[in-house]
């Protein structure tokens, strides 16, 4: 794209000042992205590194050291077919002319048997940042036709342009290095603003950027708040507005020296809190000694009324539904499996479903299970609490599915199944006897 503005074309005239790639620097990147690599092919193990071949004593069990190049700790290449690229990100922070610069740097590693590895490297990107927080981005080139499908397919021979803002640019842009180069170069302001030398798992150039940018940003860094300054980087608009919404609050649990673990739940949290009316000012609540246990609490109490209110909208459909479905399943109602703390019962009302598929978050109820005729749907209880719902298909007498928490099985699954399973003979027999009756 042609430089259009100020900012670009003194962008594109900074890029031309960067220094060039050194030796030393390809050799660091080399060592710090890339460990040593071995297939086993045929009974016989081949060093990616040097391309000596020996016969194992045992079977494959995971790290290895290469008998002729000494090399240790070799990873085991899976999915091998004549030969593998491995492909990785570094990145080196410097200052041209007093402007901030992110350098990005493709490093691939080519492996082949009986060959020594090939590594190449190339800037792909570089992320201008000014004292004011903004960002202006210079990429190479991508391939997006033909065979290739990857997001990031740089094309060598391209040169580095300011790019249209298009949303597969904007991915590209979010890329996090895997190393950064040692011998960072940053601006005062900065430094001044909260930078120490990590980025906490964020890219430079937005760490960069949002300190610059947002005072409240730089405030949550300095306070050692940092689940709440990465949802503000990673989340971008939807954090900082959450912060923003509750930023008296977060003032007053800084103040009380309470730092927040789990920024998204400490601000679902105080959401439901508002939703009970309860003071999101006080620091009683907003400050709570064990935040999974106070979320939890909330996070039920809401659930209650929620299902009430689903119970008082669906009422009259559930009066009607209900006597079918005591007419279709009334025979499996007395039924109860135990397995020491675990116990199995059917669902018998269709407010059961509402009410198990609204604290599991499945669909039971949504997708209306209990009309179905040839399943059963049972409910797992491990010492009273909800577990998983397990679905019997009464034709096959076999278990269909079995569901705990959005759709995930818990560690109690396979022993729910098995106990279903054990007692497939008491179903069958209620079931031949509708049969029978009808």
């Amino acid at each position: 794209m042609i430089p259009k503005t100020k900012l670009q074309k003194k962008v594109i005239w900074l890029s031309k000042k960067v220094d060039p790639m050194t030796e030393e620097q390809k050799q660091w990147a080399n060592d710090a992205l890339f460990r040593g690599y071995y297939v086993q092919v045929r009974n016989r193990n081949f060093c990616l590194e040097c391309g000596h071949k020996w016969n194992p004593e045992c079977k494959r069990l995971g790290k290895r050291t290469c008998p002729s190049c000494g090399t240790k700790g070799l990873k085991h290449v899976d999915h091998w077919d004549t030969d593998k690229s491995i492909y990785r990100y570094w990145a080196k922070i410097d200052m041209v002319e007093g402007c901030q610069v992110v350098r990005m740097f493709f490093a691939e590693k080519y492996l082949k048997r009986k060959q020594t590895p090939k590594y190449y490297h190339q800037e792909v990107m570089q992320h201008w940042v000014r004292e004011d927080g903004k960002i202006t981005s210079m990429a190479k080139l991508c391939s997006t036709m033909g065979a290739c499908r990857r997001l990031d397919s740089w094309s060598p021979g391209t040169d580095l342009e300011v790019r249209t803002n298009s949303r597969n640019h904007q991915m590209r842009c979010n890329i996090i290095p895997d190393k950064i180069c040692p011998g960072r170069n940053t601006l005062p302001i900065i430094r001044r603003n909260g930078y120490k030398g990590y980025f906490r798992g964020e890219a430079p150039h937005h760490f960069f950027s949002a300190i610059l940018k947002y005072p409240k940003v730089e405030t949550l860094l300095k306070a050692g708040q940092h689940s709440l300054f990465s949802l503000c980087v990673g989340m971008g608009d939807y954090g900082r507005n959450k912060v923003r919404q509750y930023w008296k609050s977060i003032c007053i649990a800084m103040r009380n020296d309470y730092i927040v673990e789990d920024a998204s739940d400490w601000l679902d949290y105080l959401g439901m809190l508002e939703q009970f009316d309860k003071d999101i000012l006080n620091a009683e609540y907003i400050c709570p000694d064990d935040l999974h246990k106070a979320h939890n609490h909330y996070n039920s109490q809401l659930q209650e009324v929620q299902i009430q209110q689903m119970l008082e909208r669906d009422k009259e459909k559930i009066k009607k539904e209900n006597v079918e479905y005591r007419a279709n399943k009334g025979q499996f109602f007395n039924m109860r499996f135990r397995n020491k703390n675990i116990k199995i019962e059917p669902l018998t009302s269709v407010q059961q479903f509402l009410i198990e598929g609204k604290k599991l978050k499945h669909c039971i109820y949504t997708n209306s299970y209990y009309k179905r005729d040839n399943s059963l749907m049972l409910s797992a209880r491990i010492s009273g609490e909800l577990v998983e719902t397990v679905e019997v298909n009464l034709r096959k007498m076999e278990v269909s599915q079995a569901r705990g928490f959005k759709n995930k099985p818990t560690e109690h699954h396979k022993k729910i199944v098995d106990t279903v399973r054990e007692n497939m003979d008491k179903i069958a027999k209620r079931a031949n006897t509708e049969a029978v009756a009808a």
